[in-house]
């Protein structure tokens, strides 16, 4: 039930995120070093996951990861295709 964010976007604000683990979802990265940012704005701890089997940091997509209430995170995509690794660099 996650928000699918867009791949035409790179900055995401996120200013509804009412419940921990609201959630969205990474596109499926085109192309390797492909950048998304992801700022929560919301009230609650928002979990962001990736698209279909991709992983973020290791963790599986199933799982996701949590991007903290008035935090950034950026996701660069290391692989694309099937199975796609994403790295989050969690910010201020």
């Amino acid at each position: 039930a996650a928000l699918a964010l867009s791949a035409l976007v790179t900055v995401h604000e996120v200013t509804t995120c009412a419940t921990n683990a609201d959630s969205v979802k990474l596109p499926a990265p085109g192309t390797v070093g492909e950048v998304h940012i992801v700022i929560n704005n919301g009230a609650a701890t928002l979990q962001v996951f990736g698209s279909g089997t991709d992983t973020i940091n290791a963790v599986a997509t199933a799982t996701g990861v949590a991007v903290a209430t008035i935090k950034r995170a950026i996701f660069v995509a290391l692989t694309t295709g099937t199975a796609a690794r994403w790295a989050m660099i969690l910010g201020a």
